[in-house]
């Protein structure tokens, strides 16, 4: 309920007090922090944030090696046919036995990628790289069904090693991190 748009006549103190909080002005005045926050290091300073933050800064890279599984470099056809489904259901079969991706790519003449001292980097687009890298944790190897193909893979290695300072990727994640933590350390502080 107001007193002002109620229809009833409004002592002026009210009518006055709502007229300046509605047309008050506030000056603001602010510090830009972006200039105060420290955003160039030394490299001692980098070296010295990367040996007391080892084990947060490593990298887990990965050795593996996989297949794209179509009708054409399986059953030598173009077509989805029964001979297709069957040659997968065998490699099913020869991955729940134990066998590694080698075998396999012997007993079906299969051509394979592989790929050392793999990580997921920023500007990665390859579809089937992402999931295999993403599910590097679970089985080493593994046949996903995709839409037009069946993806083979196995991981043959999974280390934690700490980047080269020369790597672009890490050398800027080491910047940001310090970066974010001098930040916070000025925040706490004010």
């Amino acid at each position: 309920f107001s007193y002002i748009s109620g229809g009833l006549k409004s002592p002026s103190f009210l009518i006055n007090q709502i007229f300046e909080n509605q047309n008050k002005k506030v000056n603001i005045k602010y510090i830009n922090l972006s200039k105060v926050y420290k955003n160039k290091f030394s490299q001692n300073e980098i070296n010295l944030y990367i040996s007391e933050n080892k084990d947060f800064l490593k990298r887990e890279l990965v050795n593996l090696s996989y297949v794209k599984l179509n009708p054409q470099n399986l059953t030598q056809s173009n077509e989805y046919s029964n001979q297709y489904f069957q040659a997968i259901d065998k490699i099913e079969n020869l991955i729940f036995d134990g066998a590694n991706i080698d075998k396999i790519k012997n007993e079906y003449n299969l051509k394979l990628t592989s790929l050392d001292d793999f990580y997921l980097k920023k500007d990665e687009n390859d579809k089937s790289l992402i999931e295999i890298y993403s599910n590097r944790n679970s089985d080493k190897i593994n046949l996903i069904d995709k839409d037009e193909y069946f993806l083979l893979y196995e991981i043959k290695e999974i280390k934690k090693e700490i980047p080269s300072i020369k790597d672009v990727d890490f050398f800027n994640k080491v910047k940001n991190e310090m970066y974010l933590k001098e930040k916070n350390k000025l925040h706490q502080s004010l």
